[in-house]
């Protein structure tokens, strides 16, 4: 029954018994499955096995009404192994009325000598240019496409000959059609699975998850023309993404055909080379907030704008892009400055209060809020803390448990797990990076190993010392900040070095916008830490991962979960130092799997739009702005 259905979606009519057994041998074969193992061919759910039988009931595809000019774009970089097979699916398409744009992304392998074969094939035009993405190869073949229906094909990718005849039907029997899909077969090689892809279009579930796959969509170049092309800020998701703008506005119509296979095997495709999380973000991004009630919330902090605490600007920059208009009161001076870019006040706190009229008052460091609740207690104002590792104590966190004032406590993960809340004040929250500071790296030095952090003996540099002396090879980079009432051990620290032969250069008092230089720049991020003191989640370590850093870390509680498969921990310095030397022996696809890795881990947990969107919906729930 499935091998009947399945036959009759590609061909489009059935078949007798022993044609249709000749199909399924042909399609076992194309999959590439062996033929004794027939059962790796299955559908992807129980409601697409009800959808393919349904369709076998329904009459084949009838010949266009209309014969219309399909433009097919096809972006190519060095898939000269594979690419004659995707024109050949197009040569062999029941429907001829079609033009084949070959954009070449500036490859370097027999592409074009493969492609120039085909030279005498009119309907097929060959453009080479300078290599950038695939979003931008594409946009270029759509820039010179005539047809009035697009289409695309990727190199690793065949179509079955029906389906130019049945998008074509489809569009000329329903003029307000926009945009159509069929299912489409996805081979598997890896797990030895094929399975058909053909999900019910519902616009809600394509913005949570992709399932259309861009060689099998189809739409009216009036689209291309209203909504733009492909985004080139993008790696991966393109076509999701496209397909998501294509149809907010548009009719779409899924179709009862399978269009063609999708091979999953290559190490090179996009799926395994591009990090999923850090582009879903940039999707979303995009995406227009709804308006909502304004809502002002006032920071008193103990010193700010102080290079050091970059977690608390971090936290600003994002709920401000949450719609949250931030002051700050800040009780004592800061010893290395940045430029804030919100109001910093100094003084009369209840002054600042009645000049601002916040709807919420927010702190950093438990004891912070200890300290500012009986203040501000009659003032009748929520009251939320976020804690930190340095300070964390469940005694503390069950004081303010109690605290009528404070209305929200947050805490890391690890901390949180430890903490019983009997008001739901306590509210686990991860650390939160900066992504329009820290952002994936064109190149890395990979001999570049970086720390940063407060002067502080807490810090452990002495072993980040001891580390860059057993690899001279490598470059070690110290950016330190000068911690207020501790300024004098800034210069403690640097006579460390001196004494240790100076195998680290060290900078002092790095602004932010530097820093993520530097980091972006750093092939390893090498975090020190004394055992004996509280881990919390160092902000540092998630920026070096948005960057694509290798980490390496001191193994402490909780540090494992933080680091993740973003790096490796370690004991002593002797076994970091070997850590890091044995990077020297990876191979590229290492080093571009260890950045993936990284990147991958950040985006999908620690990009501050995300995190901070808990803290800014939990504030309007205090103040009644939603």
């Amino acid at each position: 029954m499935y091998l009947n259905t399945l036959a009759k979606l590609i061909t489009g009519r059935l078949l007798p018994s022993h044609r249709l057994r000749r199909i399924g041998r042909n399609v076992i074969r194309l999959l590439g499955i062996p033929e004794e193992r027939p059962a790796t061919l299955s559908t992807a759910n129980s409601e697409t096995r009800e959808w393919l039988i349904e369709q076998s009931a329904e009459a084949a595809a009838p010949a266009p009404a209309k014969s219309f000019l399909v433009s097919i774009v096809m972006a190519a970089w060095n898939r000269g192994d594979i690419i004659e097979r995707a024109i050949k699916s197009v040569l062999e398409q029941n429907y001829q009325n079609w033009e084949l744009i070959i954009v070449d992304d500036g490859s370097t392998d027999d592409t074009r000598e493969r492609v120039k074969r085909y030279a005498l094939e009119s309907r097929i035009r060959y453009v080479y240019r300078d290599h950038r993405n695939a979003s931008a190869a594409r946009n270029a073949g759509l820039m010179i496409a005539e047809g009035e229906i697009i289409a695309y094909l990727d190199t690793d990718v065949v179509w079955f000959p029906g389906y130019l005849t049945n998008i074509v039907s489809a569009f000329a029997e329903d003029e307000e059609l926009g945009a159509v899909y069929t299912a489409q077969l996805v081979e598997d090689k890896e797990r030895l699975l094929s399975y058909v892809r053909c999900e019910e279009f519902d616009y809600i579930k394509l913005c949570r998850e992709n399932y259309i796959d861009l060689n099998v969509f189809s739409h009216r170049r009036s689209i291309y023309e209203r909504e733009g092309g492909f985004d080139e800020n993008l790696n991966r998701l393109v076509d999701w993404d496209l397909i998501r703008r294509f149809t907010e506005y548009s009719k779409i119509r899924r179709l009862p055909a399978v269009g063609g296979i999708y091979t999953f095997d290559r190490p090179d495709q996009v799926t395994k080379t591009r990090s999923v999380h850090r582009n879903q973000y940039l999707i979303e991004t995009k995406k227009k907030h709804r308006d909502r009630q304004p809502m002002k919330v006032l920071y008193t902090v103990w010193h700010y704008p102080q290079l050091s605490e970059s977690y608390v600007r971090t936290e600003i920059r994002g709920v401000r892009k949450l719609g949250v208009e931030v002051e700050v009161w800040s009780e004592a001076d800061v010893a290395a400055p940045f430029e804030s870019e919100v109001p910093v006040h100094r003084g009369s706190l209840s002054d600042v209060i009645a000049g601002f009229k916040p709807d919420l008052i927010h702190t950093h460091w438990l004891h912070m809020a200890d300290k500012f609740s009986s203040d501000l207690k009659r003032t009748g104002l929520p009251l939320t803390v976020r804690g930190h590792g340095f300070e964390f104590t469940t005694s503390m966190v069950a004081k303010l448990d109690k605290n009528r004032t404070v209305r929200g406590v947050y805490v890391f993960p690890h901390y949180a797990a430890r903490c019983r809340s009997y008001s739901g004040k306590v509210r686990a929250m991860q650390v939160a990076f900066d992504p329009e500071l820290y952002y994936p790296a064109e190149e890395k030095d990979r001999r570049m190993v970086m720390r940063t952090g407060a002067a502080l003996p807490t810090k452990d540099y002495p072993s980040f010392f001891r580390i860059a002396k057993l690899c001279p090879d490598h470059h070690f980079l110290l950016a330190l900040s000068h911690a207020y009432l501790k300024e004098a051990y800034l210069d403690e620290i640097v006579k460390m070095n001196q004494s240790a032969g100076s195998p680290v250069e060290i900078r002092i008092d790095v602004q932010h916008e530097e820093m993520s230089v530097l980091m972006r720049r750093a092939g390893i991020y090498l975090h020190t830490a004394d055992p004996n003191e509280p881990f919390g989640m160092p902000i540092s370590i998630s920026e070096a991962m948005a960057t694509g850093s290798y980490l390496i870390g001191r193994r402490l509680p909780a540090s494992a979960s933080y680091i993740g498969e973003a790096g490796r921990l370690y004991d002593t310095p002797e076994e970091a130092a070997e850590l890091i030397r044995e990077t020297t022996k990876w191979s590229e696809s290492d080093w571009e799997q260890s950045s993936l890795r990284s990147i991958d881990r950040a985006y999908g947990n620690f990009v501050n739009s995300n995190v901070l969107q808990q803290l800014v919906d939990h504030w309007r729930g205090l103040t009644g702005k939603y």
